[in-house]
Order: C-alpha cells, then structure tokens, then sequence
C-alpha cells in the first residue's frame, strides 16, 4: 500500500511512518525541508510540501490509498501562549485554504 505521511518527522507521525514501511508499505513523507532529522527507514521516500501550493507533493499523493495528515505546531515545544495559539491558528487557516 502507498501511504502519504504529512508531519511524519513529529512525534506520532515518526513512529507510524516506521511502523508502515517496517510492515512493507511504501511512504512518502511530506516535509518543508528535504533533510530528514533522522535517517529514514528503507521503503520511505520524502516531497516538499508547503501546506499551501501544489507542488512536488501533488504527484506524491496521485494514486495514493491512504493520506494522513499530522502536521502542525508542536504542543511539546512550550507553553500554549496567546502568540503560539494565533501562530497555530493561522497555520491551519492556511492549510485549509489551499485545499479548497
């Protein structure tokens, strides 16, 4: 199976990206950075993703069985202040407006 991994380098999305091709599926993680924080394991591949435009991502995602998104802030990064929550906010405005 192909799976789409977005946020696959946070917390949760690591382990299920390993999990998924430690079961044989083939991944793609989509990041904003090509340089993985970690080596990938065998059988996962990396697009740019912007969360915003089409790109690299969009052919990653053609033909697809599954997506998962996990992407956004990280709630283990500090407090929950006003500033990060309007940051959150405005993230996932803007991930939302580029899929309409």
């Amino acid at each position: 199976m192909k799976v789409v991994v977005a946020g696959g380098s946070g917390f949760i999305g690591s382990s299920l990206m390993k999990r998924l091709a430690g079961d044989g599926h083939s991944v793609v993680l989509l990041s904003r950075s090509l340089t993985p924080k970690a080596p990938l394991p065998p059988g996962v591949t990396m697009a740019r993703w912007d969360g915003v435009s089409r790109g690299e991502w969009w052919s990653a995602v053609d033909g697809a069985d599954a997506v998962v998104n996990l992407s956004g802030e990280s709630i283990a990064d500090g407090r929950w202040t006003a500033a990060r929550k309007a940051g959150a906010h405005r993230e996932q405005a803007q991930q939302h407006a580029g899929h309409r």
